[in-house]
């Protein structure tokens, strides 16, 4: 699976190409009211006072470009460097945020991506035009720089994270950085992933009062390197709310001397579980010059040779499949599994109440 990598100079510097500045359309032999007819036709995006962006540069790039295009112009209009901060971190960060099938899944509403999260020191947020303050003291660990953006540091960010989103997408996002920092061909260091973990749980109990704190203390015991997907981070999370114990990328020697990697082993039924979603059979990158019909046989004789030599039943879904526990409950029933329908107590009694109580 694709993982996601933090932004780039690079990156950045070709999105910058397709701003604007008012100065620059004034030139161009525009007048103020000829500006404000584009914006209201949509011709020409506003992402800040005198930042413009043009109708195909808005609507062509993912929302995570959307989004960066925003903090682009937020960064040039600031009279001061800005911290960013929230989903506007994760994105410099390269986290799952922007994911269109997570946010139906969790009901939230569709976030405008230009509306750009930054930090500052105070005690209260406020929002304010495409901007979203938020008050809060930073340590300087707490802070850093990617690709000329100042911004809150990863663990900061997803403690953020854990505090403003639902669950599962700062799951997500915490599974994809802990993949990102501890896991090497899908090897997991685990002495440095547990530490990482004590360490997370300490800075909740250093500041019990501090909003989100137990939210915050759950997402480090769940979270998982061992997830390669968002979709596998929410696959994961529906099953620990169903009650099934489940162990990640289990490897099963191939027909050629290599090692294949199932996405899920479920011990307790003799059975393997993959989760893929559409852009593993249409998006161009990860076919890697292959046909999609190409890529299916490819997967089918995968599954024939699993099955065949581990005796293991194989089940495969997708998002559609865990957009709630019940749902997912059903898909796996229909491949008798027999769900247990309650939260696992694998990591105790308080986090099978919460997992419980997800929404």
């Amino acid at each position: 699976m694709r993982q996601a990598k933090p932004v780039t100079r690079t990156q950045v510097a070709g999105l910058e190409r397709s701003l604007v500045r008012t100065q620059e359309l004034l030139r161009s032999g525009l007048t103020e009211r000829n500006i404000a007819h584009h914006v209201k036709t949509g011709e020409l995006i506003r992402l800040r006072r005198s930042w413009y962006t043009g109708k195909e540069a808005w609507t062509s790039p993912s929302m995570a470009d959307q989004h960066l295009l925003a903090m682009i112009a937020v960064r040039g209009a600031a009279e001061t460097t800005p911290v960013f901060s929230h989903r506007s971190a994760a994105t410099l960060h390269g986290l799952p945020v922007w994911s269109p099938w997570m946010e139906r899944i969790f009901h939230k509403p569709a976030s405008d991506p230009r509306i750009v999260a930054l930090t500052k020191s105070a005690r209260h947020g406020t929002v304010g035009g495409f901007l979203s303050i938020h008050r809060s003291d930073l340590d300087p660990e707490e802070v850093g720089s990617i690709a000329g953006f100042m911004c809150t540091s990863p663990v900061r960010t997803i403690i953020d994270l854990a505090r403003t989103e639902p669950f599962g997408i700062a799951l997500a996002c915490t599974d994809s950085l802990l993949n990102q920092l501890f896991s090497t061909n899908r090897v997991i260091d685990e002495a440095a992933w547990h530490e990482w973990r004590t360490q997370l749980i300490a800075y909740t109990h250093d500041r019990p009062r501090q909003r989100g704190m137990a939210i915050v203390r759950k997402l480090a015991i769940l979270a998982n390197p061992g997830a390669e997907s968002p979709l596998e981070s929410v696959s994961r999370l529906r099953m620990h709310q169903l009650g099934i114990r489940v162990e990640l990328q289990v490897p099963v020697p191939s027909e050629n001397g290599g090692t294949l990697h199932v996405d899920f082993k479920l011990p307790d039924f003799n059975a393997f579980g993959e989760c893929d979603g559409k852009v593993k059979y249409f998006d161009a990158e990860m076919l890697n010059g292959e046909s999609a019909a190409e890529v299916v046989h490819k997967e089918k004789l995968r599954h024939d040779w699993i099955v065949g030599t581990t005796n293991m039943r194989g089940i495969h879904w997708g998002a559609k499949d865990v957009t709630t526990a019940a749902v997912f409950a059903r898909r796996l029933r229909a491949f008798r599994i027999e769900v247990p329908g309650k939260p696992t107590k694998e990591f105790g009694k308080e986090i099978a109440t919460f997992l419980g109580r997800l929404p």
